[in-house]
């Protein structure tokens, strides 16, 4: 099935999608680029006009998951009061949850470090100087780490105790470093 008239973004969700069912099939390593738009119903210059390689399949999911907890956040926020820091977590966690599947895909094949760099993209600073620059990396590593531990071991512990796991393990007095929601699709 060849798709026509698709938006640009539209195409690469379908590569996505296709990218993730080969992904579960079989190791990323044995994925070639003819695969994902054979499977996707595409042209290769359909596909590098949205990607230039497989890795950036991956990571634009890891973007567009990141971009829904930020939106997630921000709904929530609206209407909720309470400590900011353990609503972020929950919905940080809460939105992963729901894509286990495919985020336990990337793991296995190696990729799970694209997770880490989007967090350091999407993550900011003002003027990301000073010593905040260096807590807010040494934060989100220690939330990388969780999360890729967390989704390995089959999220055993719901989205609300990881939040406050990852609380409890804050030195006293922490400032967070929450997410700059006007920064979120940029």
């Amino acid at each position: 099935m060849k798709r026509k008239g698709l938006t640009k973004d539209a195409l690469a969700n379908y590569l996505v999608e296709a990218f993730f069912e080969l992904l579960d099939e079989r190791p990323f390593s044995q994925i070639a680029v003819v695969d994902i738009v054979s499977r996707a119903g595409v042209s290769r210059s359909t596909y590098y006009r949205c990607f230039s390689t497989r890795e950036e399949v991956a990571k634009r999911f890891v973007t567009d998951l990141l971009d829904e907890c930020f939106a997630e956040f921000e709904r929530a926020t609206r209407t909720n009061e309470g400590a900011l820091q353990n609503l972020w977590l929950q919905v940080l966690f809460t939105t992963m949850e729901r894509s286990l599947d495919k985020i336990r895909l990337l793991v296995r094949n190696g990729l799970s470090g694209l997770f880490l760099e989007v967090m350091n993209e999407r993550f900011a600073v003002d003027g990301e100087a000073g010593r905040d620059i260096y807590k807010l990396r040494y934060h989100l590593g220690g939330l990388y780490n969780c999360f890729i531990q967390w989704a390995s071991d089959e999220a055993r512990m719901p989205p609300s105790d990881m939040a406050d796991l990852v609380i409890a393990s804050l030195p006293k007095n922490y400032v967070p470093i929450l997410p700059m929601i006007e920064n979120a699709s940029g």
